[in-house]
């Protein structure tokens, strides 16, 4: 189904991605716009010798596009040892070395799905925003926290931006500081990280596709 709705993000459907003619509601479209780029990327010519002819370009980039999707959800999960639980180098290492032994992830790693950069993008987004959080007011911690909820967002939906704002409440109750929600730098960072989605589904409903 996946490979289907690639190929038409491929031909040119970019912002309203479709398979057998309706519209693909399991995801919305940022993790296909990143599989496109994989694909284009692929189709240099300095990667062409170690493409074996023949091969469904498609599938390649699926698979290429997991296997990204794997490090960066690796990277994300180092940055929280290292920035959140503040572990030292040997924590750091021995929490990259738990999530690669982790079957669930080796497995997820060969899936052509959006669930690791999805979790990528949504554990990056809550790094930035808790060490934001940790100051009267950083803007730019801030505004690059609610930046990567955006990009979560438009990757595996509402709960890419949900789980931050969840998370970023709780953090600020725990800490006894519930007034640092109330910040100009957290107030305009979630108004800004709602721009792409409006923009997105405004888009949708431009080329008449009401039913979303």
């Amino acid at each position: 189904v996946m490979a289907e709705a690639l190929r038409n993000v491929l031909a040119g459907e970019w912002m309203v991605p479709m398979v057998n003619g309706e519209v693909y509601f399991t995801s919305p479209p940022l993790y296909l716009w990143f599989l496109a780029g994989v694909h284009e990327l692929l189709a240099w010519p300095a990667f062409g010798f170690w493409i074996k002819p023949g091969t469904d370009p498609v599938a390649l980039s699926m698979f290429v596009g997991s296997a990204i999707s794997a490090v960066l959800l690796l990277w994300a999960v180092l940055g929280l040892a290292r920035f959140v639980a503040r572990f030292d180098r040997r924590g750091v290492f021995a929490s990259g070395c738990v999530l690669l032994g982790f079957f669930l992830f080796a497995g997820a790693a060969q899936y052509a799905g959006n669930q690791l950069f999805f979790a990528a993008l949504l554990i990056t987004a809550q790094i930035f925003m808790y060490k934001a959080l940790r100051y009267r007011s950083c803007m730019l911690l801030m505004g690059t926290g609610f930046f990567f909820a955006a990009l979560a967002f438009l990757a595996g939906g509402p709960l890419g931006l949900l789980l931050p704002l969840l998370s970023a409440v709780l953090f600020a109750f725990w800490q006894g500081r519930p007034w640092r929600l109330l910040r100009k730098d957290f107030l305009l960072g979630f108004v800004f990280s709602l721009l792409p989605a409006v923009l997105w589904a405004g888009s949708i409903w431009a080329e008449g596709h009401y039913e979303v």
